[in-house]
């Protein structure tokens, strides 16, 4: 990999979450008004049994969380942004600038390519 392919890679990464981020915020909007509704459906159901109401509740969205963080991983994966050598992100959005000035994975320090810009492959 050299350093103009991880500058292309990261580009594409923020375009790509820019442009996928406002249909996970809606699709999250929608998920949270349906929990409001399933749960004053169980409370009214169930009477004032909270917890079970609480606890089905709760996992929807951390079921949503988890998700998301799976997504974010495979996302991550298929720009390239996993370090080849400890399978862990290493060039997101917030640590490019390392880097790219280093050529080293910001997790193990493993020789990404050259600080020259050189392919290390």
């Amino acid at each position: 990999m050299t350093r103009s392919q991880l500058l292309e890679s990261i580009d594409r990464y923020k375009k790509y979450t820019k442009r996928i981020l406002l249909l996970w915020i809606g699709f999250g909007a929608i998920l949270m008004v349906l929990l409001v509704a399933f749960l004053t459906h169980v409370k009214v159901s169930l009477g004032t049994n909270a917890f079970v109401a609480l606890a089905v509740g709760m996992s929807i969205p951390l079921s949503f969380v988890g998700f998301l963080l799976c997504l974010h991983r495979r996302n991550l994966r298929r720009f390239g942004l996993l370090c080849p050598m400890c399978n862990k992100p290493c060039a997101t959005p917030g640590t490019a600038e390392n880097v790219l000035a280093t050529g080293r994975c910001t997790n193990c320090r493993g020789k990404l390519f050259d600080a020259q810009g050189e392919n290390d492959d």
